[in-house]
C-alpha cells in the first residue's frame, strides 16, 4: 500500500507541475510585463537624464541616448568607454527602477540594445547581454578596463581640440593619455615653435578649451575620478625634437 501511495503522490506532483507550467504566463503576458516594466524604468530615467529613453521590444529593450554637446562624436565611442559611462549613470539611477527590467530581459533571453546618437547624425550601437548590464550596477572603475578607457577617451576628446587659426598643422594631430592628462600633439613648422612659450599656448588655447568645456563640469568630474586630470597641448616642431607643452588641469578650465 505504501508503495502504491508513493506512486500516486509522485504522479500527482508531476501532474501539478504540468498544470502549473501550462497555466504560466503566456508570451503575450511576458511581453506586456516587459513593456510595463520598460515604461516604469523610462519614467525614472527621464527624471534623471532627459536625453535618454528606454523602449521595450520583447524579448529585448532599446536604450537610446542623445549626445547634446558638439564636443562628442558618437562614431568615436568604443565599447569600453560605453561600459564605463553606462555603469556610472546606472549607479546614479534610483534603486529598484531599472534592475527589475533588466532581470526580465535576462529571463526572456533578450539583450539590451544601446544606441548613442550625436548632433551630427552619427551613432554608436552595441547589443549588451542582460547579465553584463546587471553587473554594471555595482561595477567599480577598476573592473572596467580603465587602461583602454583612458586611451579611448583621449582619442575621442583630444581629436576634437580646436587649433588656433594662426597655426597650420604640418601633419596629423595625434592624441594619447600620458601622465594623467589627455595629451594632444600638434605638429607645426619650425617657425611656429621657435618663439612659442607656454604663456603663448595658454593665451591661444585657454579661451578655446573653456568654450568647449563650459557645460561639461559634471563629465570632467567623472574623468577626474577615472584618473584623468585635464588636457595637455603640445606643439611639436616637425623638423626637430623641439616641443612646447602646456597642461590645462580641470580647475583652470572651470574656475576661470
Amino acid at each position: 500500500m505504501k508503495r502504491f501511495l508513493d506512486i500516486l503522490t509522485t504522479v500527482a506532483l508531476v501532474l501539478l507541475a504540468l498544470i502549473m507550467f501550462a497555466c504560466g504566463p503566456s508570451e503575450e503576458q511576458k511581453a506586456q510585463e516587459l513593456t510595463d516594466a520598460a515604461a516604469k524604468a523610462n519614467e525614472a530615467v527621464a527624471q534623471t537624464f532627459s536625453t535618454a529613453a528606454i523602449e521595450a521590444a520583447y524579448p529585448d529593450i532599446a536604450v537610446k541616448v542623445s549626445l547634446t554637446d558638439s564636443l562628442f562624436h558618437a562614431e568615436l565611442i568604443t565599447e569600453p568607454v560605453a561600459n564605463l559611462f553606462l555603469a556610472k549613470y546606472l549607479q546614479l539611477l534610483p534603486a529598484g527602477d531599472c534592475k527589475p527590467l533588466i532581470s526580465k530581459v535576462k529571463a526572456a533571453q533578450g539583450v539590451v540594445k544601446l544606441t548613442v546618437t550625436d548632433l551630427y547624425g552619427q551613432s554608436f550601437s552595441a547589443d549588451l547581454a542582460a547579465e553584463h548590464v546587471l553587473s554594471l550596477f555595482t561595477a567599480k572603475f577598476s573592473q572596467l578596463n580603465t587602461t583602454a578607457v583612458k586611451e579611448d577617451i583621449a582619442s575621442m576628446i583630444g581629436s576634437q581640440i580646436e587649433v588656433p587659426e594662426r597655426f597650420k598643422l604640418a601633419g596629423d594631430l595625434t592624441t594619447s593619455f600620458e601622465s594623467g592628462f589627455i595629451t594632444v600633439m600638434l605638429p607645426v613648422k619650425p617657425i611656429d615653435v621657435a618663439n612659442l612659450s607656454q604663456g603663448n599656448v595658454v593665451f591661444y588655447h585657454q579661451p578655446l578649451i573653456n568654450n568647449q568645456w563650459k557645460n561639461l563640469e559634471g563629465f570632467a568630474s567623472i574623468l577626474k575620478d577615472l584618473g584623468i586630470d585635464g588636457i595637455r597641448v603640445t606643439y611639436a616642431d616637425v623638423e626637430s625634437d623641439k616641443q612646447v607643452k602646456q597642461a590645462f588641469p580641470w580647475r583652470s578650465i572651470f574656475e576661470e
